[in-house]
């Protein structure tokens, strides 16, 4: 809990909040992460990135107005349970792909709870590759 500044005007953050390698361990409540912006080559400005590994509770969060991907999970061992989340209103980058409101692959584990995936440009939840699982009860796509 708590209000942390990365340093960086709101219009130059690429990605909201990341978490990547094993023991890595991220619990984030009653949380806001919204309009990231693309790098000036038009890729980036993910909401949320959790990979190689990395674990990550959210509850009580709105990922809203970011680019490319909302939530993003990628790698064996990765884990994110989110509770009562809304993943909403994801834009495309520049070249006009992405706008995914949630991106799960290469064997990473996702469970929602109460979730509401609502408004993203390309795709609500898309979930690939071999030993990815995704669990999800009373969610919004």
């Amino acid at each position: 809990r708590g209000t942390s500044t990365l340093g960086l005007a709101p219009d130059r953050l690429r990605l909201g909040l990341y978490a990547g390698d094993a023991g890595t361990t991220v619990s984030a409540t009653d949380v806001a992460i919204a309009r990231t912006q693309p790098l000036p080559d038009g890729t980036w400005g993910q909401g949320i990135q959790v990979s190689t590994g990395a674990w990550l509770t959210l509850e009580r969060a709105a990922v809203t107005d970011n680019h490319d991907t909302g939530l993003y999970a990628s790698g064996a061992g990765t884990t994110v349970t989110a509770t009562e989340v809304l993943i909403a209103r994801t834009q495309p980058q520049a070249d006009g792909t992405g706008g995914r409101g949630i991106n799960v692959q290469e064997g990473a584990q996702l469970t929602l709870e109460r979730v509401a995936v609502t408004g993203n440009q390309e795709v609500g939840i898309q979930v690939s590759q071999a030993g990815t699982t995704v669990m999800a009860t009373e969610v919004l796509i």
